[in-house]
């Protein structure tokens, strides 16, 4: 323990806190780390954490999380989750990043923004895409496909499954579509 507070409340040694305040309320929580004033604040018992970042899990008393940038899964109260986050210009929290180890779903992105993948994009399973989808080069989906918007395809595309569009669905290019 590196810091004023850190880990002032343990009982157990195999943890790791650095930090003004890290893990301060932490009493029978085990291998545990926490980088970041007031990492893992409010944790008591949660145990195989690991928080990066000011105030980082600040409040979780769950086990088996990530989070990694500045208050990111503050108020998190669940056990095996992934939040990367930090907050935008004006201030406020935004989850870059959500995951559930448990169940293995993935959230990228927010409300607002592009989320842009520079290379290959897989999908094994069903895809849903909400809004206007541009996708160029190559597109294989395993599963079905739906698209809330305009989706435009460009390239050789392969999808195996139901593909319905909200709107408009141009394919330009090399396409097989089977169900």
């Amino acid at each position: 323990a590196i810091g004023h507070g850190s880990q002032q409340s343990s009982t157990v040694s195999n943890n790791t806190s650095v930090g003004y305040h890290s893990m301060y309320s932490n009493t029978e929580g085990n291998s545990n780390v926490a980088l970041g004033m007031n990492s893992l604040f409010l944790n008591t018992t949660g145990s195989g954490n690991t928080a990066i970042g000011n105030a980082a899990g600040n409040g979780t008393t769950g086990n088996y999380n990530v989070f990694i940038g500045y208050q990111a899964g503050y108020s998190s109260n669940d056990s095996y989750k992934l939040y990367i986050s930090s907050a935008d210009a004006q201030g406020n929290l935004k989850d870059l990043l959500y995951g559930d180890f448990s169940t293995g779903d993935l959230e990228l992105g927010q409300s607002t923004g592009t989320v842009q993948a520079k290379n290959d994009f897989n999908v094994d399973g069903d895809a849903t895409v909400y809004g206007t989808t541009t996708l160029s080069d190559t597109l294989d989906v395993s599963g079905d496909a739906t698209f809330s918007g305009t989706a435009t395809v460009t390239g050789a595309s392969t999808l195996t499954g139901a593909v319905s569009a909200g709107s408009t669905l141009d394919v330009t290019g090399a396409t097989t579509l089977s169900s």
